[in-house]
């Protein structure tokens, strides 16, 4: 799938930033791409969305937009809630999200 990559990435305590909120402390780094498997972990309805959870090989756990979970699910093979690939940090209006390369 193409997205327009970040070059900088919010993290609030060691977790991807969802939504910034101005009362957050926001650490932004340099984005960056990935290998792993994910593991398909939950779902959830924002104010204006629906994302998947994810979590990596390490437990780290990332949000996923529907849409990117959509372009995952008809393109990739998932076995046993677990998907192989290549990852980015995207990001959709004011929100935050991973995305397959």
């Amino acid at each position: 799938m193409v997205w327009k990559m970040l070059s900088w990435v919010g993290y609030t305590r060691d977790e991807m930033l969802k939504f910034p909120q101005s009362a957050q402390t926001i650490d932004w780094r340099p984005n960056y791409t990935f290998k792993d498997t994910l593991t398909i972990v939950d779902y959830y309805k924002g104010r204006s969305a629906i994302h998947i959870t994810v979590k990596d090989s390490n437990g780290v756990k990332y949000n996923m937009f529907l849409s990117a979970f959509w372009w995952v699910v008809t393109n990739l093979t998932i076995k046993n809630g677990k998907v192989d690939g290549e990852w980015t940090f995207v990001k959709r209006g004011a929100n935050y999200g991973l995305g397959h390369i």
